[in-house]
Parts: C-alpha cells; structure tokens; sequence
C-alpha cells in the first residue's frame, strides 16, 4: 500500500544513508572522451518565401534527447544528488533533434563557446 504522508526526517536520513552506501559499491564510470568545441554559426542565410515571412517569428522548442531508460518505481525511490542514471545509448551517439517533439533529425554534442551545443548531422525526419 503507497502512503502519501510526507517522510520524517529520520526517514529522509535513512534513505540517504543507503543511497550512499550503493555509490560507495558502483563501478567506477568509463573515462570521458574530450568534447570538440566549434562556433556557434547557421549555415548560409536562405532566404525565406515571401508566403512564410509572416511565420518565421513564431518560437518553437528544439529538444536534443540523449537516450532512455526503464527503471522499476523502486529504483526512482533511492535516486538523490549525485546519482548517475544509466541510459540506453552511449553519448558519442546521435541525438535524437526533436522540433515541439516531433523528430526532425540527428545531432552530435559539441561544446559552443563554454555551454554545450548540437552539431546537426542529419536534418528532416531523423
């Protein structure tokens, strides 16, 4: 049976106890590959239909998903700050490059300037 009551502190303290207790026992991760940096540049400038000028303002979301994983519920029970979550796909993978989530293509993470970025490397219905 779920109980909705919120934990007790020493509840709280016992689940983080735990929790450290496994990251004290998890393998130790790969070693990290160096990300390449490029400049945060569009292609040449296309221009736009004169039919579509009205539209080009409009903000969509660009998603970039990394990867997936199932987990049970219980395993979403013990995560805390720190936790590592393995996901179904390397991150020398592509990503999936989802436009208001719909898939539009694939990318490869690279660093622009100090922030993480796409390079786009497949582009129209990924």
């Amino acid at each position: 049976m779920i109980n909705d009551e919120p934990l007790t502190q020493e509840q709280v303290d016992e689940l983080l106890a735990k929790t450290r207790e496994v990251r004290k026992i998890a393998p130790k991760p790969e070693p990290v590959e160096t990300v390449r940096t490029i400049e945060a540049t569009p292609r040449a400038t296309v221009p736009i239909p004169e039919e579509l000028r009205r539209v080009q303002d409009i903000a969509l979301r660009l998603t970039a998903e990394i990867g997936e994983g199932r987990f049970p519920v219980g395993y979403f029970l013990s995560l805390g700050i720190g936790t590592r979550i393995p996901l179904d796909s390397r991150w020398t993978d592509p990503l999936v490059l989802r436009l208001n989530g719909k898939s539009v293509g694939r990318g490869k993470v690279v660093l622009v300037g100090n922030k993480f970025g796409v390079e786009v490397t497949e582009w129209g219905g990924g």
